[in-house]
Order: C-alpha cells, then structure tokens, then sequence
C-alpha cells in the first residue's frame, strides 16, 4: 500500500506565491496594492512555516517565518489604527 503524501499545503503555497509576484509587480506603478500585499504575505509565511515543519523538517527555519509574519502583522494592525 502506497503512503499518501499531502501536498495541499505546496499548492496553497505556489498559489500564494504566484498572486504574490504579479502583486509585486503591478505595486511598481502603484502604492495602492502595499497593504493587500502585506496582507498576502503573512499567510505565505506561516504556510511557509507550515511546509517546513510538516515536509522539509526544517524545524528552525519555521520560527524564522512565524517571527516575521508576527512582525508583519502587527505592523499592519498598528498602521490601520
């Protein structure tokens, strides 16, 4: 009997990953997509984090990628206060 791996956290990754670059590419001509980017990067990276610990067994890296989606984050929070 096979081992099924699950990949669905990749796929959500290479997703997020993909809107993230065309993001950053039509924020060169405008500041209005800064925050939405923002926002798209902090799943990215404790999906990142998630993909290290559960596949790659990169256990250190993973707090690396919690951290600064933590700072990401809070960061967002103030600005919009």
């Amino acid at each position: 009997m096979r081992k099924r791996v699950d990949n669905i956290g990749m796929f959500i990754q290479l997703v997020l990953g993909v809107a993230i670059i065309i993001m950053m590419l039509i924020s060169i001509f405008t500041d209005v997509l800064y925050t939405p980017l923002q926002i798209l990067i902090v799943p990215e990276l404790c999906i990142m984090a998630y993909n290290n610990q559960k596949i790659y067994k990169r256990k250190y890296m993973t707090f690396i990628y919690l951290a600064i989606a933590l700072y990401i984050l809070v960061s967002l929070i103030i600005s919009f206060l």
